[in-house]
């Protein structure tokens, strides 16, 4: 099983958790890449982590995109071009601000055939308002915190070219996360909310194997995660 993680500088603090709860409730992960702005990452990982500098590899958001200098960290938008970097036929992509309280075994076996995507739908609300923008968005559409991409096809067949092209000629309200459900539309595998909990996907607080913490920030001590987020803070080492 292999993941994928990005993290700007300003959540290197918050991601020794993370990752620690990925380890600790799924022992079989063979690999992760952990995509960051800097050579170094400041905290002690387990062996299986690969760090990669973002900045030192190739670029494909130009500087002059509609969607570069938005809200959305530009860090994100390699999960639409990752399948340029990594040889791997398929990888999870998972966003930092999440918990595992459980096995995903079951995500990673499932066979994607040549489905581009496996993802967890949002509240039709948000398919209902991005429809009246876009006819072409996927129906219903996805929340992209936590997916598994379908890497080979994706190469094969140059749809992370159109990604980019996409990003790169029109602004989007949530940038690579809708290009992704108008790329992928129609050839999507949609998840149970449990792989994606958050209440962009109807998730209760604490449920799922994948807690994802947006807006509800477990390192906030107001959060109703927090001592969950604690218990996995306590393993963090400096360098």
């Amino acid at each position: 099983m292999t993941l994928m993680f990005c993290a700007t500088k300003n959540f290197y603090e918050y991601t020794p958790a993370t990752l620690e709860s990925l380890f600790q409730t799924n022992p079989n992960v063979e690999r992760v890449y952990l995509f960051i702005e800097d050579d170094i990452f400041p905290y002690e990982l387990d062996p299986r982590v690969e760090v990669i500098n973002l900045h030192k590899m190739e670029q494909y958001l130009d500087k002059d995109s509609p969607n570069y200098n938005t809200p959305y960290s530009i860090m994100t938008m390699v999960r639409c071009y990752v399948s340029k970097y990594l040889i791997e036929d398929k990888i999870i992509y998972v966003d930092i601000d999440v918990l595992f309280t459980g096995d995903i075994t079951s995500l990673w076996e499932i066979d994607m055939g040549d489905n581009l995507v496996c993802a967890v739908p949002e509240d039709e609300s948000r398919t209902r308002y991005l429809m009246h923008i876009n006819n072409d968005y996927a129906r219903p559409y996805f929340n992209a915190g936590v997916i598994m991409l379908n890497l080979r096809a994706i190469r094969d067949e140059g749809k992370d070219d159109w990604l980019m092209e996409m990003l790169n000629s029109k602004h989007f309200p949530y940038p690579d996360q809708d290009v992704l459900n108008i790329v992928c539309k129609n050839r999507i595998i949609y998840l149970p909310n449990k792989y994606n909990s958050c209440i962009y996907t109807g998730g209760a607080p604490g449920s799922g194997v994948i807690i994802h913490m947006t807006p509800d920030k477990a390192w906030n001590y107001d959060s109703v995660y927090n001592k969950l987020w604690k218990k996995y803070d306590s393993y963090k080492k400096e360098i």
